[in-house]
């Protein structure tokens, strides 16, 4: 089942909402008539870290040169 809710109501139901999903629904959220947003169950498929990241991580030798990159910035402002 899908839900709508407006968008200054989300704080306040959050609790509510959130088991919603987890019950199965969808909740769609809104700003005057218009949808901005959408909270919904993960499926089994892309239940793990792996299905819902793929495709987004560098390869492990460009991995670790941003993780040097990154080191650096961060001593840099310390």
């Amino acid at each position: 089942m899908t839900y709508t809710v407006r968008q200054d109501e989300v704080v306040a139901r959050y609790d509510e909402l959130l088991h919603s999903v987890l019950d199965g629904n969808e909740v769609i959220i809104t700003d005057g008539a218009k949808p901005i947003a959408r909270l919904e169950p993960i499926s089994n498929e892309d239940s793990s870290v792996i299905g819902i990241w793929k495709d987004r991580f560098a390869p492990e030798q460009e991995s670790a040169d941003i993780q040097r990159e990154w080191r650096a910035k961060w001593q840099a402002t310390s």
